[in-house]
C-alpha cells in the first residue's frame, strides 16, 4: 500500500519534469516570421559610402536604408561599407536592420546631421559612426564627407 508520504516525491518529480518541458518548449520555439528583434552584440564602428535617394534605375546596391534625422527620413543607398571596429560584417548589420523603418536613427552633432537631412537625391556621402550595441538602432554619427 502506497502512503501519501511515498506518493508525493514521484508526483513532485512529474510536476517538475512537466514544468521543465513547458519551459524548454517556450525557449526553443522559433520566433514568428518577422518577429526577430534587432540586436547588435556590441558597439561597432561602421563606414558607409553611398548616395541619398532611391536606387538608380536597374541598380541594386549593397543596402537600401532609411536614415531618420530628427523628423526627416532620408533614403540612403549604400554602395560600399566596412565595419572598422567590431567582429561582424557590414552585410550582417544591414541584414539585421532590413525589416525596420527607419533602419537607423541618427544622433550626433547638429552640423553633421543637417548635412544628411539637407542632401538632395543623388548626393554622394560617406557616413561614419558607431552602431550602438543591443536592441537600439541608434547610429552615432562621427563624420560625413561629401558635398
Amino acid at each position: 500500500m502506497t502512503t501519501a508520504r511515498h506518493a508525493a516525491p514521484s508526483h513532485r518529480r512529474a510536476v517538475v519534469v512537466a514544468l521543465a518541458c513547458v519551459g524548454l518548449a517556450c525557449v526553443a520555439r522559433p520566433p514568428r516570421a518577422g518577429a526577430a528583434a534587432f540586436r547588435v552584440p556590441e558597439n561597432l564602428r561602421l563606414r558607409m559610402e553611398g548616395y541619398v535617394g532611391p536606387p538608380a534605375a536597374g541598380r541594386s546596391e549593397a543596402a537600401d536604408l532609411t536614415l531618420r534625422v530628427g523628423d526627416v527620413d532620408r533614403r540612403f543607398q549604400v554602395t560600399k561599407a566596412r565595419v572598422l571596429i567590431g567582429d561582424v560584417q557590414a552585410s550582417e548589420v544591414f541584414d539585421a536592420v532590413r525589416p525596420y523603418r527607419p533602419s537607423f536613427v541618427l544622433r550626433g552633432p547638429r552640423e553633421l546631421l543637417d548635412r544628411i537631412a539637407g542632401a538632395t537625391p543623388g548626393t554622394r556621402l560617406v557616413v561614419s559612426g558607431e552602431v550602438v550595441g543591443g536592441p537600439s538602432r541608434d547610429f552615432l554619427v562621427a563624420g560625413v564627407d561629401g558635398p
